[in-house]
């Protein structure tokens, strides 16, 4: 069963396949390889239908076509720099698709939805303990992974 299948919700997914500078060619076609990907996209994707604001707002077809083209991304870079974890994901009342993760006292939030933003939070004082930006690129989701685990 496909994940838009799996969804029921009338959602497409965008297929998110391409080249990982992360590993060779042989490395990305190993079943060990292809089975890691699709176990973390399984384990991502399938809290997708059932996220739901208390207002009933359901994650917008940008939110779920931002959060299929980014997730592979994170994950290669996450992969190349060591470390991977499940985010936490919920809804946002935009209908965007939010993913947080947390090292110590650092917090990593992104966005997915017609723009895909983060926010890196390091204390409380907003003006000085956070940094906010639109992920634009893989040097960009590297960027934001690598400050995340280097507290």
């Amino acid at each position: 069963m496909t994940n838009a299948a799996r969804l029921g919700l009338g959602y497409e997914l965008v297929g998110a396949s391409y080249p990982s500078p992360a590993f060779s060619k042989e490395a990305e076609q190993s079943p060990l390889h292809r089975r890691m990907i699709e176990a973390t996209f399984e384990q991502c994707l399938n809290q997708i239908p059932v996220l739901e604001t208390p207002d009933g707002i359901r994650p917008s077809q940008d939110a779920i076509s931002a959060f299929s083209k980014w997730l592979p991304r994170l994950f290669d870079r996450a992969l190349k720099i060591g470390r991977w974890a499940i985010p936490h994901i919920t809804c946002s009342d935009q209908g965007e698709i939010v993913c947080e993760w947390w090292e110590g006292q650092r917090k990593l939030t992104i966005y997915f939805g017609e723009a895909s933003e983060y926010i890196k939070v390091w204390g409380t004082n907003i003006d000085s303990e956070m940094e906010s930006g639109e992920l634009q690129n893989d040097w960009n989701i590297t960027a934001v992974w690598i400050w995340l685990h280097s507290s």
